[in-house]
C-alpha cells in the first residue's frame, strides 16, 4: 500500500506536514528545506531524526519524507515516496473583500475545502485598501490551510479587482456563476444540482459585510447570473462562503463516500 494513496491511508496517522515550494535543492533523493520550514519542522513540530512525515508542494505533489539531519538551522530530508494528485474540479470563490480578520479566516476555510481559485473583489461596501504585505499574508493563510488539511493543491489567489470590471469580463466567457442573494426570486443551490454536476467550472460569489449595493445587484441580474438562497436567516460572510462551497462541492460529487 502506498503511503500517499489517499483512498487507503488513514490520515489520522499523519502527524506532521510541511510545505515544499521547490525541489531545486534536491540531490540524490535528499532535499534541504527552507530555513522557515526547517524551523517549523524541528522546533515547532519537534520532529526527530528518522521520523517520517508528509510534504506538500501546493501543485499536487505529495511526498513521504524522513528527517535525516538538522544542522545550521537547515533540515535535510530523504524523499521516500512521491505521488501526484490530480486537480479537483474547478470551484472558484469570488468574494467582496471583508475585514482583514474575516478574509484571513475564509481563505483558510475555503482552501481546506479544495477550491481552485480565490478572487478578491472591491465592491461598493468593501473597505479594502491595497497593501502588498496583506496579499502576501493571504498566500501564507492558504499554505497553512493546505498543511493543516492535507490539501495538495494551493488555490490561486488573484489580484484584487473592481467588481464591475471583473463581472463584465467573467460573463463574456459564459461561465456559471451563483451568488448569495437576499432578494427574491431565488432558489436553493441543490435545485441546480444537475447543472453543477455537469459543469467544468463553477464560481461562487459572496458579497462583503453590508452585502452588494442595489446597482451591483442590478449588474448581476443583467448578466444572467444565478441568485441562490442558503437558508431562512441572514448569514455572516464567513458562514455564507462555507455553506455555499459545501453545497456546490456535494453537488459536484467531490464528497468522499
Amino acid at each position: 500500500m502506498s503511503f500517499l494513496d489517499r483512498t487507503k491511508v488513514d490520515l489520522r496517522m499523519i502527524s506532521h506536514r510541511i510545505f515544499i515550494s521547490s525541489l531545486k535543492n534536491s540531490k540524490d533523493g535528499t532535499l534541504n528545506l527552507s530555513q522557515e520550514e526547517s524551523h517549523h519542522l524541528v522546533k515547532v513540530l519537534r520532529t526527530k531524526i528518522n521520523e517520517k512525515f508528509e510534504g506538500l508542494s501546493g501543485m499536487g505533489h505529495l511526498y513521504k519524507l524522513e528527517l535525516t539531519q538538522y544542522c545550521n538551522k537547515i533540515a535535510s530530508v530523504k524523499i521516500l515516496e512521491h505521488r501526484v494528485s490530480p486537480p479537483p474540479k474547478r470551484i472558484e470563490l469570488a468574494i467582496g473583500i471583508p475585514k482583514e480578520k474575516a478574509m484571513s479566516g475564509l481563505i483558510r476555510r475555503s482552501t481546506e475545502m479544495g477550491i481552485s481559485k480565490i478572487i478578491p473583489l472591491m465592491t461598493q461596501f468593501s473597505s479594502y485598501k491595497h497593501h502588498s504585505k496583506k496579499e502576501q499574508g493571504w498566500r501564507a493563510d492558504a499554505v497553512q490551510a493546505c498543511k493543516q488539511s492535507g490539501n495538495p493543491w494551493t488555490p490561486e489567489i488573484a489580484q484584487p479587482q473592481r467588481f464591475e470590471k471583473w463581472l463584465n469580463a467573467f460573463c463574456q466567457n459564459r461561465n456559471i456563476l451563483f451568488y448569495g442573494s437576499l432578494t427574491s426570486p431565488r432558489k436553493p443551490i441543490f435545485s441546480y444540482s444537475e447543472t453543477i454536476k455537469s459543469a467544468s467550472k463553477i464560481t461562487w460569489l459572496v458579497g462583503p459585510e453590508g452585502d452588494f449595493s442595489s446597482s451591483e445587484y442590478q449588474l448581476l441580474k443583467n448578466n444572467n447570473t444565478i441568485p441562490v438562497v442558503l437558508g431562512t436567516h441572514v448569514l455572516r460572510v464567513e458562514t455564507a462562503v462555507i455553506a455555499g462551497l459545501a453545497q456546490i462541492t456535494a453537488c459536484m460529487g467531490q464528497v468522499p463516500k
